[in-house]
């Protein structure tokens, strides 16, 4: 979890430096989808929600601006995957 987090603050620096990098953006998603993945697998919901959902909206800036660019569909609908995986176990998903 520290190491997701280390990267994740790596990469919020580096967009500080260069915020149109839209390879820096996917890389700080991605970081968050596997941070929110873990923190699902260790039952902290609100918080993998919390990275999740900023995952969601990054990919789908990505898909908007790049939308020829396959990979950041297949990780926006890979980050609504988890996403529902978390609304599941919160007893908000369908039954």
């Amino acid at each position: 979890l520290s190491a997701l987090t280390d990267a994740l603050e790596a990469y919020k620096r580096l967009l500080h430096v260069n915020s149109d990098s839209h390879e820096f953006r996917e890389l700080a998603a991605l970081t968050l989808v596997d941070r929110g993945q873990l923190l699902l697998e260790l039952h902290r919901h609100r918080d993998a929600k919390r990275d999740l959902e900023a995952a969601l909206e990054v990919f789908r800036r990505l898909t908007t601006d790049f939308a020829v660019v396959v990979r950041y569909q297949q990780s926006l609908a890979a980050t609504l995957e988890a996403l529902g995986r978390v609304l599941h176990r919160e007893g908000r998903g369908p039954s």
